[in-house]
């Protein structure tokens, strides 16, 4: 930012630093330079740019400026392996079970993440964004305080001096399907006990926290089904598919559910400010079909991450893993 306002107070040309006046219509309708003239000054530019270029650059340069036609075969080759790279990482069985059910996961979240506050005001829980908002921010950032370096922690104790190749990523992935089976169980349970406050917030809760901790061992388990050299990639690939199928969705297809069975649940406006609707009260019933749907939809990780757990184990039988160890702690 600093470095915006130095450029602002000292590179800004004097017949540019103005403010012409709002009565002078002429004035604000001129453009700051002519048209025809900056056409002129840029074609200009651009020609004798291609002209430098073509005099001056080597058959290297020029293959680099002007695209992947013009290619050595050997830049084609390290082209053709680096798409290979990829397709070995996407095709990978186990790798796909645990992105995807780990993609599942994250549309259920980025549904709590999106309407969270909003559901806990439809369904009576308070009466007031204020509170709502607050309540909910307070569970979010303490679950995950907590819940993520533990999820982590809790595995690196249980594999640290383990010399069987295979057994942290196996360990990782049922750490998985256990975290996320305790969450789904908690959050259905809090879909049908809406209607008291304490033992509603209570199961929210802990399956925020089950769904925290789970972050450390999904980490661990993409990295210790590939080689060092393609966990950049593997990692890079689990970022976007999970966004892909989780967090960026969620809330359009969600918003759109919520519209349909729940329409008196939208944002309107009072005073000047977007406020949830006050008869959102009234189509209780449709909220928690909506929640009832975006829990279940993370069963989907759960039958996942159990398929990923057989894959992973007949791969260890395969001896298709090598022995990795994290720090001592």
């Amino acid at each position: 930012m600093a470095c915006l306002v130095c450029c602002c107070v000292f590179c800004v040309p004097e017949e540019l630093n103005v403010v012409p006046p709002t009565d002078d219509v002429v004035a604000l309708r001129k453009p700051l330079v002519s048209t025809n003239e900056f056409a002129s000054e840029v074609m200009s530019l651009s020609r004798e740019s291609h002209d430098t270029v073509e005099r001056n650059a080597s058959p290297e340069e020029l293959a680099e400026k002007f695209g992947a036609e013009m290619l050595s075969p050997k830049e084609f080759n390290e082209s053709k392996s680096f798409l290979r790279t990829w397709w070995e990482i996407l095709s990978d069985i186990p790798f796909l079970l645990v992105v995807l059910a780990h993609g599942a996961y994250t549309f259920t979240l980025g549904v709590f993440n999106a309407f969270g506050p909003d559901v806990f005001i439809g369904l009576g829980l308070f009466s007031d964004e204020t509170s709502a908002s607050l309540i909910f921010g307070g569970i979010v950032a303490v679950t995950s305080l907590i819940g993520t370096p533990l999820g982590g922690y809790v595995l690196d104790r249980h594999t640290k001096h383990t010399t069987v190749p295979g057994k942290r990523c196996f360990v990782a992935v049922s750490s998985l399907f256990l975290y996320v089976t305790v969450a789904e169980v908690f959050a259905l349970a809090m879909c049908f006990i809406s209607d008291s406050k304490g033992a509603f917030l209570t199961c929210f809760t802990i399956a925020l926290f089950c769904m925290c901790a789970l972050w450390g061992p999904e980490m661990v388990a993409v990295l210790e089904l590939f080689p060092s050299s393609r966990r950049s990639m593997a990692i890079s690939a689990n970022a976007v598919l999970i966004h892909v199928l989780g967090d960026v969705p969620a809330p359009i297809v969600m918003g759109v559910v919520r519209d349909k069975w729940a329409p008196n649940c939208g944002t309107v406006e009072n005073d000047g400010d977007a406020v949830l609707n006050p008869l959102c009260s009234e189509d209780q019933n449709g909220l928690k079909n909506f929640v009832l749907l975006s829990v279940l939809w993370m069963l989907w990780a759960v039958i996942l991450w159990a398929l990923a757990m057989v894959a992973v184990k007949r791969r260890q039988r395969n001896g298709g893993f090598v022995l990795t160890a994290p720090a001592e702690i």
